[in-house]
């Protein structure tokens, strides 16, 4: 398998090559100049010029653009993966056997300035390390830009992001005049970079830090230099995707990971955790080969009437999740067994999984029953999982540090007992 990512030097500066790589085909290059009349049209609003450019020449080369991601594109020859291609802007990753790769290699470079940088050490502020056993990401390089900009270089580490059951209110923000210059919103825009990346023990602190863009009081600024302090002391923190499937299981009763089970997804709710408007607060992670690969923490649109209908709604938007990573791992060629979702509220469990029980969930949205859908087309099915395993209490509520700890080391593909 071969890893690269050869960087353009601009999109604007490949632009008129590009335009005549178009017209070489004769059948086509109505629609390739209809296309491209189009694209420039978008690209004030959320769409680049090499984006469209590495576009119009991927599927010139015959790739295939995937249908669960735009940026991502497909090579198959005589109906087998050879080589993938994940485009951002002008810049190239590609993944896939070494002939196809140096065929592509060669083929752009003959149309585009191109530089081959290689096995990707730093992608968008991610720092990649390969080694014969795993993969790495982590975000050390961003924390440190972050914590010299906020002036935080000599702070005191902290070890969780969160004090433990802190609660943030709308009352928190009536002193909001007396913290008005700080930059609270730049601040919590990076942390939610962060989080987004590689960081999913963050996420659920920056949720609730999100919820008061507006008008934050000396209580969410204090929260927030918090979590600042915590990925000080953190910043090496990070996934390891190991290179063979591993042996271990989450529980007992789970099935080991391999080709066809690849994914396990976590699900967890807290039950009425907001205490302004009593709605709860639902996480997920979805580990591939036992590390997280996706992740939130969001709070849910409606007022559960109790833990069970918290728990059975996370359930549910879990599944949506695990319904798009088995569609794009099957896009690559994955022959999939039924997926794992595990929670460790027994009504919510038992409910997705009987539908007559009418009376418990006749005042749930229709949207949350998605579930039992798919497990009766066997696609999902709902695991018990003990609460002291439970993965997504990180993205449910702040927890102490000896279980925060246990648990991002699980969750982020390392053994107990790693620094």
């Amino acid at each position: 398998m071969y890893t690269g990512s050869p960087l353009g030097a601009s999109a604007f500066t490949n632009a008129l090559q590009t335009s005549i790589c178009l017209n070489t085909n004769p059948s086509t290059a109505a629609i390739a100049n209809m296309s491209l009349k189009v694209t420039i049209l978008s690209v004030g609003a959320n769409v680049s010029p090499g984006m469209n450019i590495s576009r119009l020449f991927l599927l010139n080369l015959g790739f295939g653009i995937s249908e669960m991601d735009p940026c991502l594109f497909t090579y198959f020859e005589e109906h087998t993966l050879v080589l993938i291609v994940a485009v951002y802007v002008d810049d190239l990753i590609i993944g896939g056997t070494l002939k196809f790769a140096e065929w592509f290699a060669n083929e752009i470079k003959k149309e585009f300035l191109m530089e081959d940088l290689g096995e990707p050490k730093r992608i968008l502020g991610i720092e990649v390390t390969q080694d014969q056993d795993c993969i790495t990401l982590n975000q050390g390089s961003y924390v440190d830009k972050i914590l010299k900009r906020f002036d935080f270089e000599d702070c005191t580490p902290k070890w969780t992001p969160m004090e433990s059951k802190l609660r943030l209110t709308a009352d928190d923000q009536n002193d909001w005049e007396s913290v008005k210059d700080f930059p609270y919103r730049s601040l919590v825009a990076c942390m939610l970079y962060l989080a987004v990346c590689t960081r999913f023990d963050i996420a659920y602190a920056v949720k609730e830090l999100c919820r008061f863009l507006e008008k934050p009081g000396s209580a969410m600024v204090a929260a927030a230099k918090r979590v600042l302090r915590y990925v000080k002391a953190t910043k090496k923190n990070g996934l390891k995707y190991p290179k063979k499937w591993r042996t271990d299981r989450i529980v007992e009763h789970c099935a080991v990971w391999s080709t066809i089970n690849p994914i396990k997804g976590f699900t967890d709710a807290d039950w009425a955790g907001q205490p302004d408007t009593r709605k709860s607060t639902a996480g997920l992670i979805l580990l591939f080969n036992g590390t997280a690969v996706s992740w939130w923490s969001k709070t849910l649109r409606v007022v559960a009437l109790s833990s069970q209908d918290a728990e059975y709604m996370a359930l549910s938007d879990g599944c949506r999740e695990v319904v798009f990573i088995r569609q794009l791992l099957q896009l690559l060629g994955f022959r999939l067994n039924t997926t794992e979702l595990l929670g460790d509220n027994n009504g919510s469990l038992a409910i997705s999984n009987n539908p007559g029980e009418h009376q418990k969930t006749k005042h749930i949205q229709v949207r949350y029953h998605f579930i039992r859908q798919k497990i009766q087309d066997k696609e999902v099915k709902t695991i018990k999982v003990p609460t002291e395993l439970q993965l997504a209490d990180l993205m449910t509520k702040a927890l102490p540090q000896a279980p925060h700890k246990r648990l991002v080391l699980l969750a982020a593909g390392f053994e107990l007992g790693s620094k």
